[in-house]
């Protein structure tokens, strides 16, 4: 970080809660993913592409541990553990938005995995799949855009410069230029994207695809409620962590190392109850069996339950902190 005041607190926050609502928001759109692969029938083929979204959301989890925990070394330091709290658990509340985003993105998002399928069929190459939505000549209003991000890169490294700094040397103002370049390709690539996302034959208007509440008797439904805390502990596993590594600052690595107590449920009921069904009934409405309108049920309910595993992750996230704390003090 080149933030070297406590009140970089505030951009550390802002920082996690853009990268805790994107992973979320990738991660939830892989019901999107079966969807295509029941409507081109190329089920392995959706699920690679996929794969490639869990890619970028690994990226951004990469970015996000240092920044949130950088909190809590902060508040360790500063014995403020009460704000660490109300920090962490805004950065939680970015999951939910993140995925009320993905279920309003939902008919979008089967757009864009099935249009996805089709162009890796034709190019068989998913690099060149992710390279022609940055390639200028596709972008619309590239002028535009490239400006905008020009004017948001070096604008907020500009307000850096003058909130943080004063009197930079050669060094330090050429690690703000750099900032201020990375920034502009970060919001090129994001506007890049969005340009495309919205652009007339991709976005699909947002809605529940047929979907009611007397579809839920064509499911299952304990792997509905399973998902619920699926999420949860998804979602608390790492800040659960980190809050309980300051709370026992003695005892920090090994709290943050214990955060795979809480993420190990979450996989193994994730593995074993949740996504077998869901992938069972994707199969059989391939083979005529289930219907289309089946697997529609089947994401639109499994993403209000990631929502609803969000807002039961708030719930938990103390009592998951206080579970890492009792096991770190017992190894």
């Amino acid at each position: 970080m080149i933030f070297q005041n406590s009140s970089s607190m505030n951009w550390l926050v802002g920082i996690g809660f853009f990268l805790f609502a994107a992973i979320n928001l990738l991660l939830v759109s892989f019901g999107a993913a079966r969807l295509a692969g029941v409507y081109t029938k190329r089920i392995a083929t959706a699920t690679t592409l996929f794969n490639t979204y869990v890619f970028f959301s690994r990226i951004a989890n990469m970015l996000l541990l240092p920044e949130i925990g950088r909190l809590a070394d902060i508040a360790r330091k500063t014995r403020n553990i009460h704000l660490l709290g109300i920090q962490y658990r805004i950065i939680l509340s970015a999951s939910t938005l993140g995925c009320v985003l993905a279920f309003f993105l939902i008919p979008t998002f089967v757009e864009v995995f099935r249009k996805g399928i089709l162009v890796f069929e034709r190019e068989n190459s998913v690099p060149k799949i992710f390279l022609g939505l940055l390639n200028p000549k596709r972008a619309r209003h590239l002028y535009k855009i490239l400006t905008v991000s020009l004017i948001f890169g070096f604008g907020i490294s500009a307000f850096v410069f003058h909130r943080y700094f004063s009197g930079l040397n050669f060094m330090e103002s050429l690690k703000l230029f750099g900032f201020g370049i990375s920034l502009s390709i970060l919001f090129y690539v994001l506007l890049t994207f969005l340009s495309w996302l919205f652009h007339p034959e991709i976005f699909r208007p947002p809605g529940f695809m047929g979907v009611t509440l007397k579809s839920l008797s064509r499911i299952p439904h304990d792997f509905l409620i399973l998902n619920i805390f699926v999420q949860a502990f998804l979602t608390i596993g790492v800040l659960a962590a980190y809050y309980a590594g300051a709370v026992e600052s003695g005892l920090a690595l090994t709290a943050v190392g214990l955060s795979g107590i809480i993420t190990g449920v979450s996989t193994i009921l994730f593995t074993i109850f949740v996504d077998p069904k869901a992938a069972l009934i994707t199969d059989q409405a391939i083979h005529g069996v289930k219907t289309e309108e089946d697997v529609k049920a089947v994401i639109v309910f499994l993403n209000l339950g990631s929502i609803v595993g969000t807002l039961v992750a708030q719930l938990l996230f103390e009592p998951a902190a206080w579970l890492i704390m009792k096991a770190a003090l017992r190894v």
